[in-house]
């Protein structure tokens, strides 16, 4: 299985964003709702880079959020795909790299001393 360090650090901030949700239930709630606001966006841009749509990670969004009104900034959403993603491209460009050095390296013929 692959693990893109790209991906893993964008996760770890999710988990770190999560904690921080957690311990900040009692008032005043404005950081509670700060790090609420940042774990979305940074799920949703993992997710864009990840390969999945937005309707996949929101729903329809014609009916989604009719009742709540609460609608993903996608702006935030834009820039922080723009931060991480071209990142992570690099990363599997040269994890590919590295795995069709290592493909090659298989495929040639072992050297062996010819026996006499």
């Amino acid at each position: 299985m692959k693990h893109y360090k790209t991906l893993f650090s964008m996760k770890e901030e999710l988990k770190a964003l999560v904690t921080q949700i957690r311990s900040d239930k009692s008032p005043p709630r404005s950081q509670h709702t700060r790090a609420m606001y940042e774990f979305r966006h940074l799920h949703i841009a993992r997710c864009l880079i990840k390969g999945r749509t937005i309707e996949e990670i929101e729903g329809d969004p014609e009916t989604a959020h009719k009742k709540t009104g609460n609608k993903p900034d996608m702006k935030k959403v834009e820039a922080l795909v723009a931060k991480w993603k071209p990142i992570h491209e690099a990363e599997v460009a040269e994890m590919k790299a590295a795995w069709a050095k290592l493909q090659a390296q298989q495929l040639e013929p072992a050297m062996v001393p010819a026996r006499g």
